[in-house]
Parts: C-alpha cells; sequence; structure tokens
C-alpha cells in the first residue's frame, strides 16, 4: 500500500504544501492502522510526501551535481524503512542487499516520462549500477554500459542481466566482455556460465571459424565459462561437499 501511495504522490505534480498535506494525512491513518499492529508500508508513501521532487539531495542528484552522504547514524541505526530510503550520498550503496525502493520508484518515473539523464544521474547517486547500466544499454551507449558493468557491478547476476541487453542489442562483443567480467564475481554464476558457454560457442563458429579468437580467448574463454556453468549452481540434495 505504501508503495503504491508514494508513487502516486511523485507520479502527479504536487507543489510542496500540497505534499506536506498529504504526510500530515498518510501520518493519521498510518497512526490508525498502528493501532492494529501495522503501519501498512506508510513510511515509504510519507517519505515520498516530505521529499517530493523538491527536496535540496533529490535535486543536486537529478542534476547530477555532488550531494551530501547521509549522517552515519542515519545509516546505522533506525527503523529499517528509514535506513534503505536516506536520500542519495556520495558513498556507493552496499553491493549486496535490497535496493532502496523509494529510488526504484522515482526510476520508473522518470523512465516513463522519458527524464533518461536524470534517470541516470538519480541512479549513480544511489549507487543503483545495475540500473544504470541496463539504461545505458538501452540508450546504446554501448561503450559507457561496458564501462560501467565492469568497474561497478557486484554480482554474477547483474552481469547476466547487462550482458542479455547488450546482446539483445546486437552488442555480442560488449555481451562477451561483461559476462567475462561478471564470472570473477561474487553469487552463484551457473546462469552466466551456462549463458556465455553457448554465447561463446556460437561466436567461435560464426566470427572465428579457423580458431580461437586472440581477442576474446576464443575456446578458452568457453571452457571457462562451461566450468563456472557446473561449479557455479549449488550441489543436488544428498551430494557430498
Amino acid at each position: 500500500m505504501g508503495a503504491l501511495w508514494a508513487e502516486a504522490l511523485l507520479s502527479a505534480d504536487l507543489r510542496p504544501d500540497e505534499l506536506e498535506e498529504w504526510d500530515d494525512q498518510l501520518a493519521e491513518w498510518a497512526g490508525d492502522a498502528a493501532d492494529y499492529g501495522s503501519d501498512s508500508g506508510m513510511r515509504l508513501a510519507m517519505r515520498a510526501a516530505q521529499e517530493g521532487w523538491h527536496d535540496p539531495q533529490i535535486v543536486r542528484a537529478l542534476r547530477g551535481e555532488p550531494v551530501l552522504a547521509p549522517a552515519p547514524s542515519a545509516v546505522e541505526g533506525g527503523n529499517a524503512d528509514e535506513r534503505d530510503e536516506e536520500p542519495p550520498g556520495t558513498t556507493a550503496a552496499p553491493a549486496v542487499g535490497p535496493p532502496p525502493r523509494l529510488a526504484l520508484i522515482r526510476l520508473r518515473i522518470l523512465e516513463r516520462q522519458e527524464r533518461l539523464d536524470e534517470y541516470l544521474n538519480l541512479a549513480a547517486a544511489y549507487g543503483l549500477h545495475r540500473e544504470r547500466a541496463l539504461m545505458l544499454a538501452r540508450l546504446g551507449r554501448v561503450e559507457e554500459a561496458v564501462a560501467a558493468g565492469i568497474e561497478t557491478l557486484a554480482s554474477a547476476a547483474d552481469a547476466l542481466a547487462l550482458s542479455t541487453a547488450l546482446r539483445a542489442g546486437g552488442q555480442l562483443d560488449g555481451a562477451l566482455q561483461v559476462a567475462e567480467h561478471g564470472l570473477g564475481l561474487g553469487g552463484l554464476r551457473g546462469a552466466l556460465g551456462d549463458w556465455l558457454a553457448a554465447l561463446a560457442g556460437r561466436a567461435c563458429a560464426r566470427h572465428w571459424p579457423g580458431g580461437p579468437s586472440p581477442a576474446r580467448g576464443g575456446g578458452g574463454l568457453r571452457q571457462r565459462a562451461e566450468h563456472h556453468s557446473l561449479s557455479g549452481r549449488p550441489p543436488p540434495p544428498g551430494a557430498p561437499r
């Protein structure tokens, strides 16, 4: 419920004073819900009403300007929802764990409104590297997408998502670069290994009929991918560890 209210408030063209009125109303509803042991996620909606798009940190982030990092106390203590939704900062977001929900809502709205430069800026400010790299790929900014993937992605799953997007856009070399890099990242690498082994095999057959590619390693890359396609999977039940 809170996420729906947050998206509705941020999608509407509301003045700060109107958002303040909604914040008061949401606080009242949250108080009523708390009597029954739940706030129905209204903290998220209240945060959206308080910040809107006029919060100075948000404004600076949308412009791609440096923003202040959250105070340590705001990150280390307090309610989990509140920690998750701190305004963007200059410090990188954690490599693991769920992304901030309010930031993802903002990105969806910016994408719908085709405010894509602001999308990229806000994703960078929140440390949402996967979303930023995928948007770069979608915009055809392939070199930037590949560089972002290699420099910022933190998991094999994220590398697979970006590699798949690049491959769908016809960018085979970029897809191979990101996928090969992803084999060295954390997380289960089985799906990435399967995908890369199949892609490297097709690439070898199509582009390098005379032997392995000196640029991408040819058959060696395929063998490495096949190794990870096995080692990256959890063992079956009852298998020795």
